[in-house]
């Protein structure tokens, strides 16, 4: 359930319109400026399947219609309000609000609903130009860190030949969403789009192409150290445990030791000549 305390209503609303009511279905219809765009069918059946079963946990939210008296238009809830509509309910429970009901219906969908990363970017657009939303208050409305808000904006400047394919493509999650935003370039975001379809890059794959030959080496390099470490701490453990190690493992040993040995040598000639 979202934290309602994070959504900036004003004081000044009439504490009235805050009743809950039941209203006839007949009268109600869907806001077309809503964030979300996209209703899973089974996912509304599985909804009013539990609110047969469970009865409606949290009333929706609406506002009156300005061009029809008696009518009213969503404000938040409109998967609950057509999950209502599936049961074939005559009236559904309702709170009547009458300020800042758009900001409203933009946090609780930011808060509460699975919006593609599309969908909650432009959300989040919403936000910060039409109410003048800082990234920290966006972030404090939604519960996430400006860092992410940042990036989720970012999403909204992607050339349009990514956003037209990866909306329509079921193996591309958000968080390639997420790193192709982080390259700087539209050029460079178009080639790494390009290198993720026809190779199947992961996240992982990801991040380690975007990595300089140098800053590849230094991750190697600490991979090996933290290795050595291991390896010396399991060995004095053994050690420890049996007094001493067996004639054919200490040789092997030994064998290894002479080698590091070997390595350290010309790595040390190495930094002496740089």
């Amino acid at each position: 359930m979202a934290d309602m305390n994070r959504i900036r209503i004003d004081p000044n609303q009439n504490k009235d319109s805050l009743k809950v009511i039941d209203i006839p279905l007949n009268l109600i219809k869907s806001d077309t400026n809503q964030p979300r765009k996209y209703f899973d069918e089974s996912a509304l059946e599985e909804l009013a399947a539990s609110i047969t079963t469970h009865g409606l946990l949290q009333p929706i939210t609406v506002r009156r219609d300005p061009r029809k008296k008696g009518h009213f238009i969503v404000v938040a809830g409109e998967r609950r309000y057509r999950a209502f509509g599936l049961l074939e309910k005559e009236t559904i429970p309702a709170v009547v609000t009458a300020n800042n009901h758009d900001e409203l219906a933009l946090i609780e969908n930011l808060q509460r609903e699975d919006l593609s990363p599309f969908e909650e970017a432009e959300g989040l657009a919403n936000l910060k130009k039409k109410y003048g939303y800082t990234l920290k208050e966006i972030g404090n409305a939604v519960g996430k860190a400006e860092s992410t808000i940042s990036n989720l904006l970012k999403i909204n400047e992607l050339p349009g030949k990514i956003k037209k394919e990866i909306s329509t493509s079921k193996g591309s999650s958000r968080s390639i969403l997420m790193e192709l935003v982080r390259v700087p370039d539209k050029k460079d975001q178009l080639k790494l789009w390009e290198t993720i379809k026809t190779t199947g890059m992961t996240v992982k794959d990801i991040r380690r192409k975007k990595l300089s030959k140098e800053e590849q080496e230094g991750v190697e390099s600490q991979r090996v150290i933290t290795g050595a470490k291991r390896l010396v701490t399991r060995l004095e453990t053994l050690v420890e445990s049996q007094g001493a190690l067996e004639d054919e493992g200490y040789e092997e040993l030994l064998q290894v030791y002479e080698r590091f040995v070997q390595i350290m040598e010309k790595t040390a000639l190495k930094r002496e000549g740089r």
